[in-house]
């Protein structure tokens, strides 16, 4: 799965309102090394 976030030169961005959906991103990533390092322990 891949994820994205397109950012335009010369665009305004409201840096605030970016961190939420980031930092979800970021959770959701890290969630999924840890279901895996779990599941390869043998």
């Amino acid at each position: 799965m891949s994820r994205a976030i397109d950012f335009r030169e010369g665009e305004t961005i409201n840096e605030e309102a970016s961190k939420a959906p980031i930092r979800a991103a970021v959770t959701l990533n890290e969630g999924g090394r840890a279901a895996k390092k779990r599941t390869n322990r043998g």
